[in-house]
């Protein structure tokens, strides 16, 4: 039995068909925003080429800007327009957080702008799904917000992290000597976490905040996320350590449902407060099945699997077509196709 062109052209279109999903943020006004409110769209993927798989590329087209307007369009960690407490902070994971130069181009006498950014935020397009995209104007000010929905939807990581924990030292440029352990694991819900910790070099006899931040380093306070968003949430987080002893010490544990689960918080910044500022950081480590990039290792196994089958049975395919097909006329594959 021969295998028709038809057939072998199926394959091969099949075999080299671009799998990524679409992925879109359909823009309205920014939560108690009372200008104008922005429209238009941002489509998220990914730059071609080696090596970036985590330089994304934002497309937009965008209205309603007012004429001369040059702001910023960024990722945010949020999962909501709703409310602005569900906006979150810049989402990335590199160092510096490249987002703050990132703007769309300055817009026309009718208010219209587009054309396109790339960012390597460190993130891959599968983690972008669900997350906010903020527009803003030239001072700053967020005008603009939308949720980006990927068609077709991303499958949610699996298995999800059992516990991600952090060893707290003195935040950098404190005068502070805090340490001490955090450990975050799921109370069983999508977004409630459960933390516990056992604090020293703290104040004494103060209670403040120890919450999860949008950095991803300790290694300079810019980096941390304190002063570039706070907050790695999506919704109005309760994160107080109990009163610190006489001797600075204290440990215990609370539950917080900060809008975003646990296996978006590994490499995330913890960070404990105190009267005077930030005094702790540390970096989660999260025990998981989960890769780098938001991939788990089994799924990462079954692709590379599933890319080695396919590239042989490619391979077969055209092996036996060639084997079938008389030697004249001599025909190429992509001259069919």
């Amino acid at each position: 039995m021969r295998v028709s062109a038809i057939t072998a052209c199926i394959i091969f279109a099949f075999t080299i068909a671009n799998t990524h999903a679409t992925c879109v943020a359909n823009i309205a006004a920014y939560p108690g925003w009372t200008g104008t409110a922005p429209s238009g769209t941002v489509v998220v993927g990914t730059a071609s080429g080696s090596g970036s798989a985590t330089i994304l590329k934002l497309t937009y087209d965008l209205a309603n800007l007012g004429a001369g307007i040059s702001g910023g369009v960024h990722i945010h960690t949020g999962k909501s327009c709703a409310e602005a407490s569900g906006v979150g902070g810049h989402y990335w994971a590199t160092v510096p957080d490249l987002w703050i130069p990132i703007k769309y181009g300055t817009s026309n006498a009718n208010g219209a702008s587009s054309g396109e950014v790339t960012l390597a935020s460190g993130l891959s397009l599968p983690l972008q799904e669900g997350h906010t995209i903020v527009l803003h104007t030239t001072g700053g000010a967020r005008t603009g917000c939308g949720v980006i929905t990927c068609t077709p939807s991303y499958v949610t990581p699996t298995p999800p992290p059992t516990s991600c924990s952090a060893t707290i030292s003195t935040y950098p440029g404190s005068s502070m000597s805090s340490s001490g352990d955090v450990t975050v694991t799921s109370t069983g819900t999508s977004t409630e976490l459960n933390y516990q910790y056992a604090l020293s070099g703290l104040t004494a006899s103060v209670s403040s905040k120890l919450f999860i931040a949008t950095g991803v380093s300790c290694a300079n306070a810019n980096y941390t996320g304190y002063s570039t968003g706070g907050y790695y949430i999506s919704s109005a987080p309760s994160s107080t350590y109990a009163t610190s002893s006489a001797t600075g010490t204290s440990s215990g544990g609370f539950q917080s449902d900060v809008g975003i689960g646990l296996a978006d918080m590994s490499g995330r910044v913890v960070l404990v407060d105190d009267t005077s500022g930030p005094a702790g950081c540390g970096v989660l480590t999260c025990t998981d099945g989960l890769s780098s990039d938001g991939l788990s290792t089994g799924a990462i196994a079954g692709i590379s699997v599933g890319a080695a089958l396919g590239g042989l049975l490619l391979l077969g395919a055209l092996g036996y077509l060639m084997w079938v097909t008389p030697p004249a006329p001599q025909v190429r594959l992509s001259n069919l196709c």
